[in-house]
């Protein structure tokens, strides 16, 4: 019986390389996105107010309806990312998530009700549905960020990911058996 030989090429491509360059990339990417949207966030804030002046404020509030304006910076000091797992997904899938710890940063974004039960009309004018009227600031914001920051995200992803993966290399033998 006489023995065949064979001749062949086998490319390999190192798949984990590439998982690892694209993992890399959208982190990077995430992170700066993140990073942009806080820093954002802390100039819609930063904003001088045109309502009333407080005693013991140092500047004017802001009025019902706009972004709340510094008075002690403690809110717009209190933002910042955390990165967690999602519990549903595989330990690979992780969410960033930015955000105050504060409990009146939800009370300024969305505004207090009224709870006082108290249909009274006060000097002749109607109960007002507020206890605090929203001040909405992270809508805005996001506009901002997506505006100003997404496609350039975009576009340096695509760079850093294109250069990162022309340093990957499949390997190419040949085999002679």
């Amino acid at each position: 019986m006489k023995k065949q030989s064979r001749a062949a090429v086998e490319v390999s491509f190192p798949a984990e390389d590439f998982r690892k360059a694209v993992q890399h990339e959208v982190w990077r990417s995430v992170n700066a996105l993140a990073e942009a949207t806080t820093n954002e966030l802390k100039q819609v804030i930063n904003r001088e107010g045109t309502g009333q002046q407080w005693p013991g404020q140092k500047q004017k509030s802001s009025v019902p309806y706009a972004p709340p304006v510094v008075q002690t910076g403690a809110l717009q000091n209190s933002w910042g990312t955390r990165l967690r797992p999602i519990k549903k997904f595989t330990k690979s899938y992780k969410s960033l998530r930015i955000g105050s710890m504060l409990n009146y940063a939800a009370f300024l974004e969305f505004g207090t009700k009224n709870t006082s039960g108290s249909a009274q009309n006060q000097g002749g004018k109607s109960p007002s549905k507020w206890r605090v009227a929203p001040r909405p600031y992270i809508e805005e914001t996001i506009k901002i960020t997506n505006e100003k920051h997404m496609d350039a995200m975009r576009r340096g992803f695509e760079k850093r990911l294109k250069s990162r993966l022309l340093q990957i290399r499949p390997s190419i033998k040949r085999i002679i058996g």
